[in-house]
C-alpha cells in the first residue's frame, strides 16, 4: 500500500490482533492524524463552501446544540436541555437529518459546538480551532471526543449526566461559555 494513494474495498477482514486491543477509533486521538485530517476537511469545506445548502439548521449558526431523534440515547430529559440551550442562542441540530457534506461543512466558523456523546460530534474535526467543544456525556461511554478536542487544541467542557439533571447549574456554566 502507498501513502497518499485511496484505496476501496467490498469487504475487509482485519485479525483482532493486528493493531493490538481494538479500542473506539478516536481513542488514540493521534495528534499528526487528526491534524491531517482536519487540513483535507477544511480543503473539502473551502471547496464545497459556495454549494452548501444554507436554508439547512445550523449552517449559518454561530453556535450549535448536536441532539439526536434517536430513542434510548439522550437522557430522558433531552427536550428540557434542547430548550436550555436553545434560550441561550443555540440552533438545536439532528444530524440523521443533514447531508454529510453540509454535516462537515456545518462546523467551520462556530463558536460553540455542544452536544450528547456520540457519532453527531465526529465532525468537530472540521471546526476552527478557536471553536468550543461542549460534550453532554452519559454515566458510561468513552472519552473519544474530549481526545480529539484536546489534540487539536479546542477548548472543551463536559457537562456530565448530574449536570444535565440539574438545569440551574447547566444554565451557570453555558453563561461562563457564551
Amino acid at each position: 500500500m502507498q501513502p497518499e494513494k485511496y484505496y476501496s474495498f467490498k469487504k475487509l477482514y482485519i485479525h483482532p490482533t493486528s493493531f493490538g486491543e481494538l479500542n473506539h477509533p478516536c481513542m488514540n486521538a493521534n495528534k499528526e492524524f487528526l491534524d491531517y485530517l482536519r487540513s483535507k476537511f477544511l480543503e473539502f469545506i473551502d471547496e464545497r463552501s459556495q454549494k452548501i445548502n444554507t436554508s439547512l439548521p445550523g449552517i449559518s449558526a454561530e453556535k450549535i446544540f448536536i441532539s439526536r431523534r434517536v430513542k434510548g440515547r439522550a437522557p430522558g430529559n433531552q427536550r428540557d436541555i434542547e430548550a436550555q440551550f436553545n434560550s441561550n442562542g443555540f440552533e438545536i441540530v439532528f444530524m440523521e437529518d443533514i447531508p454529510f457534506t453540509e454535516q462537515i461543512c456545518m462546523m467551520r466558523n462556530k463558536k460553540i459546538i455542544a452536544g450528547f456523546h456520540g457519532a453527531g460530534l465526529t465532525n468537530i474535526i472540521g471546526a476552527d480551532p478557536s471553536t468550543i467543544v461542549v460534550e453532554l456525556f452519559p454515566s458510561h461511554g468513552t472519552n473519544a471526543y474530549e481526545k480529539i478536542s484536546r489534540s487539536l487544541t479546542n477548548p472543551y467542557t463536559k457537562f456530565d449526566n448530574k449536570f444535565c439533571d440539574q438545569p440551574s447549574k447547566m444554565q451557570s456554566q453555558l453563561v461562563k461559555l457564551i
